[in-house]
């Protein structure tokens, strides 16, 4: 019965966060994009099974193994989250969602218990409180990406890695490295797990873990780069195939002439609006906090083994946001690998206000109300700086257009490539055709029936000519749909 309150507070907790999780892929912001995306990979794997070799097809509508387009940038682990949530439930939007939702309760479940581990139950009770009233982490709680199963295997890993320090049996090794594996194919990242483990063992020379099996962690992150890269020489020939190594370079900022291009004054400024709206200016404050104290403690000559472990978890948070500029800046939800710093950091400053509730309590509704402003504003992960589509309910009435129009073996031409449409229509498209060449070369190739052009795509003026003369199917907002059917005159 003591335990009543708390059981009744974490299943209401759990049913809020369950809110939207039913909703459809909206186009113009990386939650409905990813989500569509991933929804086509598992839609796949269902529909081909071994054919797709467990890469991840992005066809839509009818394609032969031959005709397989790979995406081969991360390992498929999303995918097979997604996949999971459609092979048990069938293929739904909360189905896709819910093994996200799951992973990022499985998170404040590790968060708590690392936290208790480190400090008391106390402080841990206030370190989830605290990664709630985030919206990096609420905003993302069940967005169709990385984000939720990266946070979620790498926490779960720290803390079976602090169970194997402390009882130095092979089960919390194990286990430890089992979630360290998960972690790197959510996404590669996770090598930056690396440095908190040994900041970790080299923080006492009298009490080191034993070295070999330190070692087995490098490796296991060698080993997963090794089966990302062997498997895609499977799907394409070669270990580098799809563009592997272009997608590097361009995700830490070192492609330019793109449409994505920033300065590192745009980065600063972006990265630190993100950040008062993500993290809130209550949690920023007692981050600061921590700072402050952790430094007082340090010229007191006093070393506090916490203060090591969320020092460390700020470089995990920070170390793939800069070293993978254009992600960062493109995507509003990679600052999420920041949670973990934040909820600790600030549930250690306010541990250390015993005896001044009402001051937290304060604090506490002022982080809520700031929360509240910024998931309104947020709009579930519509602070990407990508394609912005003022009518994303347009999509699916364009896929349902499409799909009455059209059979599972026709094509689609479009100037933009909007993945929603090709999920919802599941139809063959040729998307980015900006060019009346490039048009000309797929219509001659591929024999497209309509095209679907979005006024905000930069065509050229001669395909802009020949659009003007070419019979419209129907308009849908900002969104035209042409009929190919006949040969206007150019």
């Amino acid at each position: 019965m003591k335990r009543l309150p708390a059981v009744l507070a974490a299943a209401a907790l759990a049913g809020l966060l369950c809110l939207g999780l039913g909703g459809p892929w909206k186009s113009g912001n990386h939650s409905g994009s990813a989500g569509a995306f991933f929804s086509v990979v598992a839609r796949n794997y269902l529909r081909y099974g071994g054919a797709t070799r467990l890469g991840q097809v992005l066809n839509t509508g009818a394609a032969s193994p031959a005709e397989f387009d790979y995406y081969t940038h991360h390992p498929p682990l999303t995918a097979f989250l997604v996949t999971s949530g459609f092979l048990v439930f069938g293929e739904h939007e909360w189905a896709a969602r819910l093994p996200f939702l799951l992973c990022s309760l499985a998170f404040l479940a590790a968060l708590f218990l690392f936290a208790r581990d480190l400090y008391d139950a106390r402080t841990a009770r206030i370190a989830c409180a605290a990664a709630v009233l985030m919206p990096a982490f609420t905003a993302y709680r069940s967005l169709v990406c990385v984000l939720a199963p990266l946070l979620c295997f790498s926490m779960w890993t720290l803390y079976f890695y602090r169970k194997w320090r402390r009882r130095r049996s092979a089960g919390p090794l194990a286990a430890s490295l089992f979630f360290y594996f998960l972690a790197l194919e959510s996404y590669q990242m996770a090598v930056f797990l690396l440095v908190p483990i040994a900041l970790d063992a080299l923080r006492d020379a009298a009490d080191r873990p034993p070295r070999r099996p330190l070692l087995l962690f490098p490796l296991v992150a060698a080993g997963s780069i090794a089966l990302l890269l062997l498997h895609n020489l499977w799907l394409t020939g070669s270990p580098f195939g799809g563009g592997l190594v272009r997608q590097f370079f361009f995700r830490v900022g070192l492609v330019r002439g793109t449409s994505w291009d920033f300065t590192a004054g745009q980065w600063l400024v972006l990265s630190a609006e993100r950040f008062f709206w993500l993290f809130t200016a209550g949690g920023i404050f007692l981050a600061g906090l921590w700072a402050a104290g952790c430094r007082a403690r340090r010229k007191a000559g006093e070393r506090e083994e916490g203060d090591l472990w969320i020092a460390s978890l700020l470089f995990f948070g920070l170390a793939p946001n800069v070293f993978f500029l254009n992600l960062s800046y493109v995507h509003a939800f990679f600052q999420g690998t920041l949670v973990p710093f934040f909820s600790l950091a600030a549930a250690r400053a306010a541990a250390g206000w015993r005896g001044r509730r009402r001051l937290l309590v304060c604090l506490a509704a002022a982080a809520a109300l700031q929360s509240g402003v910024a998931l309104a504003r947020l709009s579930a992960n519509d602070a990407d700086v990508s394609f912005s589509d003022p009518e994303p309910q347009r999509a699916v009435e364009i896929a349902d257009r499409v799909r009455r129009l059209t059979g599972p073996a026709d094509r689609v031409a479009a100037s933009c490539d909007v993945m929603v449409v090709r999920y919802y229509a599941d139809r063959a498209f040729d998307g980015g055709i900006l060019t009346l060449a490039r048009f000309e070369e797929i219509r001659r190739s591929r024999r497209p029936m309509y095209f679907l052009h979005h006024d905000q795509a930069e065509i050229d003026p001669a395909l802009r000519s020949f659009l003007e003369k070419t019979p419209v199917d129907s308009r849908f907002g900002r969104y035209t749909l042409y009929t190919l059917r006949q040969e206007p005159m150019i």
